[in-house]
């Protein structure tokens, strides 16, 4: 190994560390939410591709050993995505054990069976199916984030990891350490937008009438969308607005805040009250995800 083939993996390492630094100072913005599986997926999906970048320097390694690292790392980047679609208490913890290790078993499955009786697999290669499946499960997984804050971030990380694949599918366009590197390059750049965007401010018009004031529980709204994405984000806003319909509030709620309702109900509930039934809703609806105190948390507004 020589030039800059020598001197990438430890590049690449390197800028892999610090997004594992980031990701771990924004454990406090997480504290008190069902996310900490994927959190912590995260950073080991992370750990593993450093692993992978290291292994690669070493020639003594046999080549089949190091092309697994690789394929780990691959299938790891899918695992935190798919853990945020089932961080709803009470089933998050069943869904690490039911859901998420049988789709880590299942996608090692082409590892496991191109293994030979005498070492590891050799020329690891992905059939149709298997990459139907890679596809499906990133689709789901970076798609949730698919109309939230972190919409560019996501469709990076979907690429790095479909970069980290193309060197086991036999017709891949690229060659191996390029496409490595290109995905490492694109996990830096999603990891620093999604930091980036956690510090922005994102305050929208609010409800175009004269109502109490409701920033807070707008920002609490955004913050809970940007995190859990649009799937359980849908979920609990088609909940909030069908409180909404039936207390006849002034306003429902859409993927970026409150609206006012046009024409206005009949006979609507008083204005006083409702910056009390909204915080009731969104205390009850937003209790199987988020703790209390990571609602009362302070917030930047514009």
């Amino acid at each position: 190994m020589s030039g800059l083939n020598a001197i990438l993996p430890i590049l690449a390492a390197a800028t892999l560390l610090a997004m594992m630094a980031a990701i771990g100072r924004a454990r406090t913005a997480l504290k008190g939410t069902t996310l900490t599986v994927a959190w912590l997926t995260l950073l080991a999906s992370l750990g593993t591709i450093v692993a992978a970048w290291i292994v690669s320097m070493f020639d003594s390694v046999p080549e089949a050993w190091r092309e697994l690292l690789w394929y780990l790392a691959a299938i790891s980047l899918l695992i935190p995505p798919v853990a945020v679609l089932g961080a709803r208490r009470p089933g998050a913890h069943a869904w690490t054990w039911f859901v998420l290790l049988p789709l880590g078993l299942v996608l090692l499955w082409p590892a496991i069976n191109a293994w030979s009786e005498d070492g590891p697999p050799r020329g690891l290669l992905l059939e149709g199916p298997h990459i139907l499946g890679f596809a499906v499960v990133l689709t789901m997984g970076a798609g949730n984030y698919f109309g939230t804050r972190h919409t560019l971030a996501a469709i990076l990380y979907a690429i790095a990891a479909v970069a980290l694949m193309l060197h086991f599918v036999e017709w891949t366009p690229l060659e191996s350490t390029s496409a490595r590197a290109s995905a490492t390059t694109l996990l830096a750049l999603a990891t620093y937008l999604t930091v980036r965007s956690r510090r922005a401010t994102n305050q929208t018009a609010g409800p175009a009438m004269p109502l109490p004031d409701l920033t807070h529980w707008e920002s609490v709204w955004r913050d809970f969308r940007d995190s859990f994405g649009i799937v359980w984000a849908k979920r609990v806003m088609d909940r909030m607005n069908e409180a909404a319909k039936e207390e006849r509030w002034l306003v429902r709620l859409d993927l970026d805040g409150f609206v006012a309702v046009d024409p206005p109900p009949e006979e609507p509930l008083a204005a006083d009250r409702l910056p009390i039934q909204v915080e009731h809703w969104m205390r009850f609806l937003m209790r199987r995800f988020v703790d209390s105190g990571w609602i009362d948390a302070p917030r930047h507004k514009v």
